[in-house]
């Protein structure tokens, strides 16, 4: 079915097009342009038209785990609230509650409910484990590593790693092998090694700032790199808690083009405060921060990636390109999608409706579902 979608502003992830459209065909857009379309528009958007949000770091929402296997629940929870395309984040378990967890993913990353499969963790530090069981920690022995990749059949995107665990090195450069993401996390990695992970191949920062060294003035570790080495990516968790303002903007502004937004988005996200389970560890929301039972950790968010594309333009004061760039094209470029995070011929109709400082309206694959 021909759709063409005319708005007051679109905002493609490459440029912001003031009185343009969009042209759909099925769940594909076919053309994008200004002024005058070749076809009469079939509807007049109220609001900005944005591509769907690509959250790469996600672990449930809405009452919903992807370790649980509630896949619909949380990816549908997310769905309206604007990420049209995101990873499955798992959290460390014993290896094959990880392998059964990651088989029972697999039917949905076919059908493109998920992207794919992200592994925060079991290959984590004790020092910096978080809201992590230390005791279900392991280093990636290269039988195990094998072993997790080839229960994923291609499925697993990204695998979160500490560069000083033995074995790690190798396993970053087989995770490079097989186009698996190596993001470095959950890590007291000092600046030299972290450099050694990045030139085995690791190409991304698990949410910077946390789990990690904090910045000094005499000793370096994942953030002065993470800031500093023009080859990484890093996430930013944007809900005014994993980052001070000041502690954003030092990012913002040393890292230009080289962040992502993600949410960390737990089950509690959408749902009122009470006690939650990540992984196997109590965890309590309250006030939109989650925290383990025992212990002070923060244990992941309740954000949503609408709020923090509303974030970096009214606390952060960038533009709506950057918020779309950072919320959707970037994300979507670290995973090697051209169809995705873009509003352009040949990416999936996989559209937003901003209106008045919110989202109003969500299409998935060229239909309407919020």
């Amino acid at each position: 079915m021909n759709t063409i979608l005319r708005a007051s502003r679109v905002i493609t992830g490459q440029h912001d097009l003031t009185d343009a459209w969009v042209h759909i065909d099925d769940d594909r857009i076919l053309a994008v342009g200004q002024g005058d379309a070749t076809l009469e528009p079939t509807e007049q958007i109220e609001g900005w038209l944005l591509p769907g949000f690509v959250d790469v770091h996600v672990h449930g929402g809405g009452g919903g785990s992807f370790s649980r296997g509630e896949v619909e629940l949380a990816a549908g929870f997310h769905r309206q609230h604007g990420t049209t395309t995101m990873l499955a984040s798992l959290v460390s378990e014993p290896i094959d509650d990880i392998i059964a967890q990651v088989q029972h993913l697999l039917p949905f990353v076919n059908n493109g409910m998920v992207a794919g499969i992200h592994l925060e963790g079991p290959f984590l530090a004790a020092r910096r484990c978080g809201a992590h069981d230390p005791k279900l920690l392991i280093s990636p022995d290269a039988d195990t590593v094998e072993r997790v990749v080839a229960a994923g059949q291609g499925s697993i995107k990204m695998v979160t790693i500490a560069p000083e665990l033995p074995g790690a090195l190798d396993a970053i450069r087989l995770f490079r092998d097989r186009g698996i993401i190596a993001a470095l996390g959950h890590s007291d990695a000092d600046g030299s090694l972290a450099g050694q992970a990045v030139d085995a191949g690791a190409t991304q920062i698990t949410h910077l700032f946390n789990g990690m060294r904090p910045l000094h003035h005499r000793e370096t570790g994942l953030a002065d790199v993470g800031l500093l080495d023009p080859r990484l990516l890093c996430e930013l968790i944007l809900d005014g808690y994993h980052l001070s303002h000041a502690a954003t903007e030092i990012a913002l502004r040393l890292l230009g083009e080289r962040w992502i937004a993600i949410t960390d988005a737990i089950a509690a996200a959408g749902l009122p405060d009470g006690r939650f389970k990540l992984g196997d560890l109590d965890v309590e929301a309250h006030a939109g921060v989650v925290r383990l039972v025992e212990g002070e950790s923060l244990a992941g968010s309740t954000l949503t990636m609408d709020a923090a594309f509303r974030s970096i333009m009214r606390r952060f004061g960038r533009s709506a390109l950057e918020a779309v760039q950072a919320t959707a094209t970037r994300p979507a470029r670290s995973l090697g999608r051209s169809d995705v995070g873009v509003i352009a011929a040949g990416a999936r109709a996989n559209l937003l409706v901003w209106r008045e400082d919110s989202l109003a309206r969500v299409m998935v694959n060229g239909q309407w579902i919020a």
